[in-house]
């Protein structure tokens, strides 16, 4: 599943694609191995691949630095969540459809 957050201590925003399959870290490497160079280039060469492995589940992470609050900054912050979520819509659907 895709998830966004805004968080306030770090001040940033992030979108995390979960790896929650039955065999997580199996689906995960198959991913690195076929998509992830493709994913720094389509998506953004910020993007993070984090395995976990001390954690069930894998997650696929980009984050910007914003301040929440900061009004002046409101339509920026919207904007990138939009644009950074049509991305990873786009990148990873037809991968995970495959799986």
């Amino acid at each position: 599943y895709i998830s966004l957050s805004v968080n306030s201590r770090e001040n940033k925003n992030s979108i995390q694609l979960w790896i929650n399959t039955a065999n997580p870290k199996e689906t995960f490497d198959k991913m690195v191995s076929e998509h992830k160079d493709d994913s720094l280039t389509v998506i953004s060469p910020d993007i993070d691949w984090q395995r976990l492995d001390n954690r069930k589940q894998c997650v696929i992470t980009m984050s910007k630095p914003f301040t929440f609050t900061d009004k002046t900054t409101e339509q920026e912050q919207f904007t990138w969540f939009k644009e950074v979520t049509e991305k990873y819509v786009s990148f990873f659907k037809p991968i995970i459809k495959n799986l």
